[in-house]
């Protein structure tokens, strides 16, 4: 039998051999070295490999293997050194694996609410208006999905105030769509028409839809054409509503859905 310090050093040495040697298998298999650098001792290293595992496993909507690898970050970061560092790796851990929560749990889900919670206070603790906008957008759905406007339409105006504040027009146009989706279930559809609208001015502007979905986790051009469809529709515009939600079917066909091989149920992705 090996001992524990014999045992650590073959891990260690096993994943140094891969990094250097099969420097492919960081991203296309990054689990297996955050195994080895966890048996190994080495924690800094394996939280940055469960974390990249973790958001592997989300980009192809294998769910619930993210919520292990970044749930086994999270807990290796514990005996990390409180540093700016460790803060920031808990926010993407954190961040990502709220979304697997909301994923697997939906979207009023209470531990993806106490997951983005965390992460709010991460971003508000480092300064991160990016991924602040980023949060606010999930927290702002998580209370959508609980029937709670009010909160969805102060966060939903948080989001506007940071993001006139960004140079990135994708925050400004995602603090402009989800003030839109809330006047839409107010039923103040007109105005839900014009907000959507304002989106698509400046939708023509953003780059590819696979980049915003990997940053956002929503294709903005047929979200915004969907919610116009049903707002159109509910005001009698039966068939500027159909042109619309064609276009919203479009732009959602154009991202192919593939299977991946997986060791989970959650086999179907789409592409990165």
């Amino acid at each position: 039998m090996l001992r524990p310090r014999t045992r650590q050093g073959y891990h260690e040495r096993i994943a140094q051999v891969l990094t250097e040697h099969f420097p492919e298998m960081a991203s296309s298999q990054p689990e297996l070295l955050a195994r080895h650098y966890t048996a190994a001792g080495e924690d800094e290293v394996a939280v940055h490999y469960w974390l990249r595992a973790g958001q592997s496993a989300l980009k192809h909507s294998a769910n619930l293997e993210a919520i292990a690898h970044l749930t086994q970050g999270l807990a290796l970061l514990t005996r990390l050194p409180d540093t700016s560092v460790r803060m920031r790796q808990e926010l993407e851990l954190q961040i990502a694996l709220g979304t697997a929560l909301m994923n697997t749990k939906g979207y009023a889900s209470p531990d993806a609410e106490r997951v983005f919670a965390r992460a709010q206070t991460l971003c508000e603790q480092t300064g991160d208006i990016p991924q602040l906008i980023t949060v606010l957008g999930a927290v702002q759905l998580n209370h959508l999905s609980a029937g709670n406007l009010r909160m969805v339409a102060q966060i939903g105006e948080q989001m506007l105030h940071l993001a006139q504040g960004h140079p990135d027009p994708a925050f400004f146009v995602l603090a402009h769509l989800n003030l839109g989706t809330v006047l839409f279930f107010r039923g103040e559809l007109t105005f839900a028409l014009a907000r959507q609208q304002q989106v698509l001015v400046i939708y023509t502007t953003l780059p590819v839809p696979q980049d915003l979905i990997a940053r956002f986790g929503a294709e903005f051009g047929s979200l915004c054409y969907m919610y116009m469809a049903l707002s159109l529709w509910l005001l009698g515009y039966a068939d500027q509503a159909r042109q619309h939600f064609q276009v919203a079917r479009t732009l959602a066909q154009e991202m192919p859905v593939i299977i991946v091989p997986s060791t989970s149920r959650d086999t179907r992705r789409r592409s990165p």
